[in-house]
C-alpha cells in the first residue's frame, strides 16, 4: 500500500489549481468564445463557444459563414485557456450549397493569451449537392485546421 501513496498524492493534487495558476488563468472562466477561419464547424469565416463542465471535460457548438458543427473537448491543464483534444462533427454548407459532413479528432493549441489553432483528421460522413463528385472523389481521411483568437468568459 505504501508504493501507491505517492501516486495517489500525486494523482489528486494534479486536479486542483495552485493560487499562482488561479490568478494566472482565471480559474473562475468557465466558457470561450473562438473566433477566426474555419472555424464554427469548417465555416469560412465561424465562432464557436465552448463551456467547461468540470475542470478538464467540456462542450462545443459554434456557426458560422455557411457551416456548423460541435464538439467534446478534454483539456490537458485544469482551465479554459489550456490546449486540448477535441472530437468534433463539421457541416459545411446548407441547401445547395452543402458540400459534406465530417467528424474527427483534433488537436487544439491555445496560447496563453489569445492565439489559437487547431489541425487533426476526420472521416467524411456524407457528401452534398456542392461537392464536385465529377471532378473530385471525396478521400476517406480529410485534414482539418482553423486558426483564430479566443476571448475567455467569466464564471456564468
Amino acid at each position: 500500500m505504501k508504493q501507491y501513496i505517492p501516486a495517489i498524492i500525486l494523482f489528486t493534487t494534479s486536479f486542483q489549481l495552485s493560487a499562482q495558476d488561479e490568478s494566472q488563468y482565471g480559474s473562475n472562466e468557465r466558457g470561450c468564445f473562438t473566433i477566426g477561419i474555419l472555424q464554427g464547424g469548417g465555416s469560412l469565416v465561424g465562432a464557436d463557444f465552448e463551456y467547461l463542465l468540470n475542470t478538464r471535460f467540456g462542450v462545443q457548438a459554434g456557426v458560422g459563414y455557411r457551416g456548423f458543427g460541435a464538439g467534446i473537448n478534454y483539456h490537458f491543464s485544469p482551465y479554459i485557456r489550456s490546449s486540448f483534444m477535441s472530437l468534433q462533427y463539421w457541416h459545411q454548407g446548407f441547401g445547395d450549397y452543402y458540400a459534406q459532413s465530417l467528424a474527427g479528432i483534433n488537436y487544439v493549441f491555445r496560447g496563453k493569451k489569445w492565439l489559437t489553432f487547431q489541425i487533426g483528421v476526420g472521416a467524411a460522413l456524407e457528401e452534398g449537392p456542392a461537392w464536385p463528385s465529377d471532378k473530385l472523389e471525396q478521400p476517406p481521411v480529410m485534414l482539418m485546421y482553423a486558426l483564430g483568437f479566443y476571448l475567455p468568459v467569466k464564471k456564468l
